[in-house]
């Protein structure tokens, strides 16, 4: 595993994962990346929200596959956050 202070963490919008889970390859080589700590992919509950919505499920289960963090969000936008998952204490 590699040093936290070397891992790369990465916020990325939910349709970059449509590159990510293109191919078996992609996605192989995305969760290798995750599992050896090269890099961290953080998600709020709005990306996970819109990953779990895709109208293509297996899609949508190949790009929920791939580990990630979930971070908070802070702040709210009514239509957007499910409001028992914003974090109320800002940094």
């Amino acid at each position: 595993m590699t040093d936290t202070a070397e891992r790369r963490r990465f916020l990325i919008d939910p349709n970059v994962y449509d590159l990510l889970v293109a191919t078996p390859e992609t996605q192989q080589r995305v969760i290798e990346a995750c599992l050896d700590g090269v890099i961290e992919l953080l998600m709020t509950h709005v990306q996970v929200d819109e990953l779990v919505a895709m109208p293509d499920r297996a899609k949508s289960g190949r790009a929920l596959a791939i580990p990630f963090t979930q971070v908070p969000t802070y702040g709210i936008v009514i239509a957007l956050a499910t409001v028992t998952r914003v974090s109320h204490n800002l940094p």
